[in-house]
């Protein structure tokens, strides 16, 4: 599963630097105030400054020196030791800053691969150039251009495909619903007729028999919505004797944690197999076997469908995909 996370922005890595140094400096203070002021004790309770001569003999006055002198050293020598902290500390972040600067230029330089300056590129050449910013890890960059090139058929499907598996696996739950839109405006060209009368489907690993409920609750929706339409990409009979694995992620995403998607994914599936039977090849070639998970599973599936909390536009989807159904010649 995906592990969402919140990116660190810029503020927040600032303030961590100040609490940083305010930590030093008040470890600094609570190691060397108390040395300074012990050594201040010993100097005047020893008598060190009374110039008529205080009440150590020789011995016991070079002894007071030398400890005098020692935590003096150690103050000194730990001033060095946080300096040097700080000298490092610094030079790290210039070359965090330096390395910034040079993973902008170079994903610029891959946006560039885009265009010819004529129109785009050739499709390898663009996807090359996403892939490019995606793998210097810049997936939210590679995500916004891909809605206009994937719009503008600049990209194959595929690419647009890795792209969104790559964006879902970096947990910014921004990005990954931009993916998701996109995904469901561009779901279509997943699932294409091949000359020998086939299926060619084209689908993220995230969604390709696959469901993760750690998504956000939009993302999921979109997802849902996406392979809906790339069922209905092809004509009905095109399914036949087909490998259903649309339709096993939407049975997966009707058992998600979330009953708002459980309920939504239920009813779509239900519109598409709306009996045990037809819902049976879902579960492998062997009928036998296929009819008797169906008919253990599909009282579940269709308590799901009857939920009462779903998305509300899902019910003019279902309409499509009845008029889809009736379609079949």
């Amino acid at each position: 599963m995906s592990s969402v996370s919140k990116p660190v922005t810029a503020d927040e890595t600032l303030w961590k630097r100040i609490r940083r140094r305010i930590l030093i400096g008040g470890i600094v203070c609570l190691i060397l105030l108390p040395l300074y002021f012990l050594a201040g004790t010993l100097i005047v309770r020893s008598g060190l400054l009374n110039y008529h001569g205080g009440n150590l003999d020789p011995r016991q006055f070079s002894a007071v020196w030398a400890l005098i002198g020692t935590l003096f050293a150690s103050g000194i020598s730990l001033l060095g030791i946080v300096a040097t902290h700080l000298h490092q500390q610094r030079t790290h972040q210039l070359a965090e800053e330096t390395e910034k600067r040079l993973q902008l230029d170079s994903v610029a330089k891959g946006l560039e691969l885009l265009s010819d300056g004529n129109g785009y590129s050739s499709k390898a050449t663009v996807a090359g150039g996403l892939a490019t910013v995606v793998r210097l890890g810049q997936a939210s960059v590679a995500i916004t251009v891909l809605r206009t090139v994937w719009r503008d058929n600049a990209v194959d499907p595929s690419i647009a495909c890795w792209i969104t598996d790559r964006v879902i696996e970096s947990g910014n739950p921004s990005d990954i619903i931009v993916a998701s839109t996109i995904m469901f405006e561009n779901s279509k060209q997943l699932v294409q007729r091949s000359e020998d009368g086939g299926l060619i489907i084209v689908l993220p690993d995230s969604i390709d028999d696959n469901w993760d409920p750690c998504w956000p609750q939009t993302a999921k929706t979109s997802m849902v919505g996406a392979l809906a339409r790339a069922q209905m990409a092809v004509p009905p009979e095109a399914w036949v004797g087909g490998n259903p694995v649309i339709l096993r992620s939407l049975l997966k995403a009707s058992e998600d944690p979330d009953t708002y998607i459980a309920t939504t994914a239920a009813k779509v599936l239900k519109a598409f197999v709306p009996t045990a039977e037809e819902l049976a090849p879902l579960f492998g070639t062997d009928r036998d076997h296929a009819m008797s998970e169906a008919a253990a599973r599909y009282p579940k599936l269709t308590e799901t469908a009857n939920g009462r909390d779903y998305f509300p536009r899902i019910t003019t989807f279902i309409e499509e995909i009845q008029r889809w159904k009736a379609s079949q010649q």
